[in-house]
Protein backbone atom coordinates (compact mmCIF):
# COMPACT_ATOMS: atom_id res chain seq x y z
CA UNK A 1 0.00 0.00 0.00
CA UNK A 2 1.38 3.34 -0.56
CA UNK A 3 -0.28 7.13 -0.40
CA UNK A 4 -0.12 10.10 -3.32
CA UNK A 5 2.32 12.89 -1.63
CA UNK A 6 0.52 15.47 0.23
CA UNK A 7 2.10 18.53 -1.24
CA UNK A 8 0.95 20.60 0.87
CA UNK A 9 2.82 19.08 4.34
CA UNK A 10 5.34 18.05 1.59
CA UNK A 11 6.01 14.39 2.51
CA UNK A 12 4.81 11.24 1.51
CA UNK A 13 4.36 8.03 3.29
CA UNK A 14 4.14 4.33 2.30
CA UNK A 15 3.84 0.98 3.70
CA UNK A 16 4.63 -1.84 1.48
CA UNK A 17 4.24 -6.11 1.54
CA UNK A 18 6.39 -7.99 -0.95
CA UNK A 19 6.35 -10.93 -2.58
CA UNK A 20 8.69 -12.52 0.67
CA UNK A 21 6.17 -11.35 3.04
CA UNK A 22 7.71 -8.28 4.80
CA UNK A 23 5.61 -5.21 5.89
CA UNK A 24 7.74 -2.29 5.65
CA UNK A 25 6.58 1.45 6.84
CA UNK A 26 8.41 4.09 5.38
CA UNK A 27 8.87 7.81 5.95
CA UNK A 28 9.29 8.22 2.39
CA UNK A 29 10.07 12.18 3.42
CA UNK A 30 13.72 11.10 4.20
CA UNK A 31 13.45 7.51 2.29
CA UNK A 32 13.90 5.88 5.90
CA UNK A 33 12.46 2.66 6.90
CA UNK A 34 10.86 3.46 10.19
CA UNK A 35 9.93 0.26 10.91
CA UNK A 36 9.80 -3.61 9.28
CA UNK A 37 7.73 -6.72 10.06
CA UNK A 38 9.87 -9.54 8.71
CA UNK A 39 9.80 -13.14 8.81
CA UNK A 40 13.00 -13.38 11.13
CA UNK A 41 11.66 -10.59 12.99
CA UNK A 42 10.99 -7.37 13.69
CA UNK A 43 13.09 -4.13 12.55
CA UNK A 44 13.36 -0.37 14.07
CA UNK A 45 14.51 2.00 11.66
CA UNK A 46 17.25 -1.00 10.29
CA UNK A 47 18.00 -2.61 13.24
CA UNK A 48 16.76 -5.97 14.40
CA UNK A 49 15.03 -6.10 17.97
CA UNK A 50 15.98 -8.53 20.40
CA UNK A 51 12.81 -10.75 21.18
CA UNK A 52 12.50 -10.31 24.86
CA UNK A 53 10.23 -8.53 27.26
CA UNK A 54 10.10 -5.30 25.68
CA UNK A 55 10.16 -6.32 21.82
CA UNK A 56 6.24 -5.74 21.80
CA UNK A 57 6.36 -1.99 23.32
CA UNK A 58 9.22 -1.07 20.87
CA UNK A 59 7.36 -1.92 17.94
CA UNK A 60 3.98 -0.75 19.17
CA UNK A 61 5.84 2.89 20.22
CA UNK A 62 7.60 2.86 16.82
CA UNK A 63 4.44 2.21 14.77
CA UNK A 64 2.56 4.69 16.79
CA UNK A 65 5.59 7.22 15.57
CA UNK A 66 5.02 6.23 12.49
CA UNK A 67 1.27 6.92 12.35
CA UNK A 68 1.80 10.50 13.78
CA UNK A 69 4.55 11.31 11.52
CA UNK A 70 2.65 10.16 8.55
CA UNK A 71 -0.41 12.49 9.89
CA UNK A 72 -2.52 9.87 9.88
CA UNK A 73 -2.82 10.40 14.14
CA UNK A 74 -3.05 13.39 15.74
Amino acid sequence: MTFPNDTEIGYSMGASLPIQNTLTFSNCQNGGEMLKIAPDGFYVRGEKISQDADEARKVYDTFILWLRTTGLMP
